[in-house]
């Protein structure tokens, strides 16, 4: 039985509209790996809160690994093989593939991934790469092979802001418009 999200407007790229396709891949029977680009960690963590709500009401267990940080490149490969085989089943999230390696070693590193493909999709669970869009860009022109792996390919476009963001905006909106108003009371006062 396929559980449906609820009915709103989605648009792709959208919270929402990401949930919805990682929850029908979710619950499929096969195993698999899917990719998602993402613009905003928030919206990022908005999809994962909701899709671990989700599953588990499914009883879909999910797990959540993160990479290690400015590792080399057998450190993470490792890491990475070494986590999955403790999954048995269900959904793995893959996060922090942009911190992982050392920027020096990038290229080494995504050839160990490229070359290991098959390797990541032999363990039973399906697993979600997340990707920042910069890292994608990489990732697209450095491993091709295992980019063709992905089932499921997804962008979620749409951007949160913390409260802080979003006060800080407005401050400087206000602020510029002070700025603005106290000119031209400045002005008027001259004349």
């Amino acid at each position: 039985m396929v559980h449906q999200v609820k009915a709103s407007p989605l648009f792709a790229g959208s919270i929402d509209h990401t949930l919805g396709r990682l929850l029908l891949w979710s619950q499929r029977p096969t195993r698999g790996l899917a990719r998602v680009e993402f613009y905003s960690e928030f919206a990022r963590q908005a999809v994962m809160q909701k899709l671990r709500n989700e599953l588990q009401s499914q009883d879909i267990h999910l797990t959540e690994i993160r990479l290690p940080l400015w590792s080399s490149p057998d450190e993470v490969l490792y890491f990475l093989l070494d986590e999955l085989a403790k999954t048995r089943s269900g959904v793995v999230s893959i996060i922090g593939f942009e911190t992982a390696f050392n920027p020096a070693y990038l290229q080494q590193a995504l050839g160990y991934l490229n070359f290991n493909r098959e390797n990541f999709a032999q363990f039973n669970v399906r697993q979600i790469w997340w990707m920042s869009n910069k890292f994608l860009g990489q990732v697209i022109n450095l491993m091709p092979d295992l980019n063709s792996w992905f089932t499921l390919r997804l962008s979620l476009t749409e951007n949160l802001q913390t409260n802080a963001e979003r006060r800080d905006r407005k401050s400087t909106r206000l602020n510029s418009s002070h700025l603005v108003i106290s000119y031209a009371v400045f002005c008027l006062k001259k004349k």
